[in-house]
């Protein structure tokens, strides 16, 4: 909470996100809202529809032990 103070909205970055237990978890707890810019998910198989509807922003359907997986931004927070 204090670091979104200093730096603005936070990027994070959700590795593994399955059906999104995670982010429903954080936003539960009302007391610590933090300012969030995104919140992007990778998973080897996302669950896109489901996803976008508890507000995930971007999604990158990729094995994390592939050659080819990359990330193109910087993210404040990466949870796995």
């Amino acid at each position: 909470k204090n670091e979104s103070k200093i730096r603005g909205p936070l990027s994070v970055l959700e590795i593994g996100v399955d059906y999104g237990q995670m982010k429903l978890f954080c936003e539960s707890a009302k007391k610590n809202k933090i300012s969030l810019k995104n919140w992007d998910a990778v998973d080897v198989k996302i669950q896109k529809k489901h996803l976008s509807k508890l507000g995930y922003d971007n999604f990158y359907e990729i094995n994390l032990e592939s050659k080819t997986f990359s990330l193109n931004k910087k993210y404040d927070v990466i949870k796995n």
